[in-house]
């Protein structure tokens, strides 16, 4: 395993669900997606690789690197931020709140509440353990501290969640159409669009293995998102100092036989019937699903090289999404071995990343 560490030499911009193709129109400004998605990490990066062994565009990609819609023997991991030597972790939707006039978070866990009538049926909607904090899911990261805590049912410090605000800024931008033929500026078309400005000290991580060693830079720079800006890529060994990379799993709670456990999703994940899994739960889990806490579907796209065009629009479970599941005793090997594991579509794109964490099994009866 290698981790690509992708620097910002300038702006980012990494489009969404958004129209952002000429010929589209808009009244909103398109703004740029940030994290990136892994579509368009995994062209990069694969770009990269390819280049360094000869490769130039239109001609078919060298073997283990696979073709336009397949990764091949590649397998990737992430992405992760990375704020100065830390990685981050997206916060689980089982963890709400909000600050206080002076700046400090109040912070609760969620758990399974009573039956409640919804369109989907009688469900068990998640609810506070403190009703007297009322908040609402953190758009936050946090470290390795964090999330670990969050796994082992304890409610994180303030100092371990960071925010968007402390990693990037918006930052407007105008430009303007070339003619591609006489490479100049043409009248009356211009356009505006809002870039992620990191702030220094922040990264993105991918790991990256399938191919040779030697296939792999040591150091280089590259055009990454749209408008080609410019990124530094350092290329590290899995020894370097990030192999302690994924959240430690806790011990987990069993009482008469029965095994209680929460699952969360560290990357985004997508399945070919989102709505069975919002429904029900992933087919991976093991046992009984009693509630669950997931967010608005991640509207993912991308630019389709092959035919010069945006990818459909794919709806993506987003990371952080938690299941609090009750299985039988017996399935704690099965339980515990999803524990960093890759589930759904797209597994080797890093997509549908699970760690396991500590529930006590409590739900509100009526």
């Amino acid at each position: 395993m290698k981790w690509w560490t992708f620097h910002p030499l300038d702006t980012w911009f990494f489009r969404k669900g958004m129209p952002f193709h000429q010929g589209e129109s808009s009244a909103v400004q398109p703004e740029s997606g940030f994290p990136p998605p892994m579509q368009t990490l995994q062209g990069a990066i694969r770009t990269t690789l390819a280049r360094r062994q000869g490769w130039v565009p239109k001609k078919p990609l060298p073997h283990p690197l696979g073709c336009w819609d397949d990764l091949g023997d590649l397998r990737l991991l992430g992405p992760f931020l990375k704020w100065q030597e830390t990685l981050l972790y997206p916060v689980p939707y089982s963890l709400v709140g909000k600050k206080d006039q002076t700046g400090a978070w109040q912070l609760t866990r969620l758990k399974p509440g009573s039956e409640v009538e919804t369109d989907l049926g009688m469900v068990r909607l998640p609810v506070p353990e403190d009703d007297s904090i009322k908040g609402k899911h953190l758009e936050a990261w946090l470290t390795l501290q964090g999330i670990n805590e969050i796994l082992a049912g304890e409610i994180p410090p303030s100092e371990a969640i960071i925010t968007p605000e402390d990693l990037w800024k918006a930052e407007r931008r105008v430009g303007i159409m070339r003619d591609e033929k006489t490479r100049t500026a043409k009248d009356h078309h211009l356009y505006t669009s809002i870039h992620t400005r990191p702030e220094e000290g922040l990264s993105v991580v991918v790991g990256v293995d399938g191919v040779p060693s030697d296939w792999h830079p040591k150091r280089t720079t590259i055009p990454l998102g749209g408008e080609g800006r410019m990124a530094m890529v350092d290329v590290s060994d899995e020894n370097d100092g990030l192999q302690a990379w994924l959240p430690k799993r806790p011990e987990l709670y069993t009482k008469n036989g029965r095994l209680f456990y929460t699952a969360t999703l560290i990357t985004p994940a997508q399945y070919k019937n989102v709505n069975d899994v919002v429904c029900e739960k992933p087919p991976e889990l093991p046992g009984k699903c009693w509630s669950a806490s997931i967010g608005k579907p991640e509207l993912i796209g991308g630019w389709d090289l092959k035919e010069n065009k945006p990818r459909p629009l794919q709806a993506l479970l987003p990371a952080g999404s938690t299941w609090w599941m009750e299985a039988n005793e017996e399935a704690w090997d099965q339980v515990i071995q999803l524990h960093g594991r890759i589930v759904g579509q797209k597994m080797k794109y890093g997509m549908g990343q699970l760690v396991i964490g500590q529930w006590n099994g409590e739900v509100i009866q009526p």
